[in-house]
C-alpha cells in the first residue's frame, strides 16, 4: 500500500499542510518539524511519484496555459499584409492575446471570397476539429456572404463583415458615439457640418453614420442642413468629387472615414484645418486626424470571450437571435478639428 501524505503527517506529529511544505522544500517550516517529516517519510518507505507531483504542482499554479482547442481567425487579407488594414491588425492582435490567456491557439486563414472555396474550407475546419470561428471581410466585398456548414461551428462576426448569415457580432459603430461626435463638432463652434462618406462603406455599415447625421440635423434645425456627399454623388468617391462637393456645399468642417480625404485635400492645396476642418470616424494613432478611434484590440478580445462562452454552453450553429457586442470608441485628439475662437473642447 502506497504511503500517503496524511500518514507521514500523523507519524511526524504535524499537520498535513506542514508535511506538504516540508516534503516540497518550501519555507515557513521549522528545522525541527522538517526533520521529523523527513524521518517519518523514510520510516514509512515513502517514494515520490514524479508524475503525480508534477500534476499537483501544475494544478496549484494560479495561471497556467491549459490548452483547450484551436480557433480559426478568418482575416480579410493575408496576415503578411495587415499593414494595409490597421483595424484588422489590431483586432487580430487582441484576439490572439486573449485566446492565449484562456488556453486557445489561433489559426489564421485568409477569408475565401468564392463559394466553392468556402465550402472546401468548411470541410477542412470540421475535419481538424476546429469549432470556433471569427469572421471578417474586406469592405469592398459588400454585400458578402459565406456558405459554411454552420451547424458545426460557433462563430462571431468582426464588424459589419457579412450580409448573410446573421452571426453574433462585435462592433464599434455605436450610434451614441456618432451622435456625440457631431455634438462635439458643434460645441467647438462649427456650423456648416458636412458628411463625406464613401457609398461602399456606408452600405457596409447599413448607413449608420448617415442615419445619425440626419437625426443630428433634425434635432439641430438652427444649423444649415448640408446635403451629404454620398447622397449627392452616389458612388463617385474621389478627390475631384470631394472638391466639387466642398465648393458647392461650403462646409466649415467635414466628417469622413479613412485616410484618403485628408490626403486628397492637402495634395490639392487645401489647408486643413484653416480652409476646412476635418473629423474622422476611424482615427489611427499615427495619423493627424481628430475624431473617433476604435478600440480594435478590445474588439478582438471580446470576440474570443463570445466564442469561448458559446463553446462552454455547447451552442453550435446559427442562433435565432444573434446579439451585438458593442465596444465604445475613444476620442483621438489630432490636428484637424481645433476649437474655433471663443469655443471650448467638450472632450478631454
Amino acid at each position: 500500500m502506497r504511503t500517503n501524505l496524511r500518514a507521514i503527517a500523523k507519524e511526524a506529529g504535524v499537520g498535513v499542510a506542514t508535511a506538504s511544505r516540508a516534503m516540497r522544500g518550501l519555507a515557513n517550516v521549522s528545522p525541527a518539524a522538517r526533520r521529523r517529516v523527513e524521518e517519518a517519510a523514510r520510516k514509512l518507505g515513502y517514494v515520490r511519484d514524479p508524475q503525480l507531483s508534477s500534476a499537483l504542482a501544475f494544478a496549484r499554479r494560479p495561471e497556467k496555459p491549459v490548452y483547450r482547442e484551436t480557433f480559426a481567425f478568418l482575416g480579410a487579407l493575408p496576415e503578411s499584409e495587415h499593414a494595409k488594414i490597421p483595424w484588422l491588425r489590431g483586432i487580430h492582435a487582441g484576439f490572439c492575446e486573449r485566446a492565449a490567456n484562456l488556453g486557445y491557439t489561433v489559426r489564421y486563414i485568409t477569408t475565401p471570397r468564392q463559394t466553392r472555396a468556402q465550402r472546401v474550407l468548411s470541410r477542412e475546419l470540421h475535419s481538424q476539429g476546429i469549432r470556433g470561428l471569427a469572421v471578417s471581410s474586406r469592405p469592398e466585398w459588400s454585400p458578402f456572404s459565406m456558405e459554411l456548414t454552420w451547424e458545426h461551428f460557433a462563430a462571431v462576426e468582426l464588424g459589419r463583415a457579412l450580409w448573410s448569415p446573421s452571426l453574433p457580432r462585435v462592433d464599434r459603430e455605436i450610434t451614441d458615439d456618432f451622435f456625440g461626435m457631431f455634438a462635439e463638432i458643434r460645441q467647438r463652434g462649427y456650423q456648416r457640418i458636412g458628411l463625406a462618406m464613401s457609398h461602399t462603406d456606408e452600405v457596409r455599415r447599413r448607413w449608420s453614420v448617415l442615419a445619425t447625421y440626419l437625426l443630428f440635423q433634425h434635432q439641430n434645425r438652427d444649423l444649415p442642413a448640408l446635403r451629404p456627399l454620398e447622397e449627392e454623388d452616389g458612388r463617385d468617391y474621389s478627390a475631384k468629387a470631394l472638391e466639387r462637393w466642398i465648393e458647392r456645399e461650403k462646409p466649415d468642417v467635414i466628417v469622413v472615414n479613412g485616410s484618403e480625404p485628408l490626403d486628397w485635400l492637402r495634395e490639392a492645396g487645401w489647408r486643413v484645418p484653416e480652409d476646412v476642418a476635418l473629423c474622422r470616424i476611424d482615427c489611427l494613432p499615427d495619423r493627424p486626424e481628430t475624431g473617433l478611434a476604435g478600440n480594435y484590440e478590445q474588439m478582438g478580445a471580446s470576440a474570443v470571450d463570445l466564442l469561448s462562452s458559446a463553446l462552454e454552453r455547447g451552442e453550435l450553429g446559427l442562433l435565432t437571435y444573434p446579439g451585438v457586442h458593442s465596444t465604445p470608441n475613444r476620442w483621438h485628439e489630432g490636428e484637424t478639428l481645433p476649437a474655433l475662437k471663443g469655443q471650448e473642447r467638450g472632450v478631454s
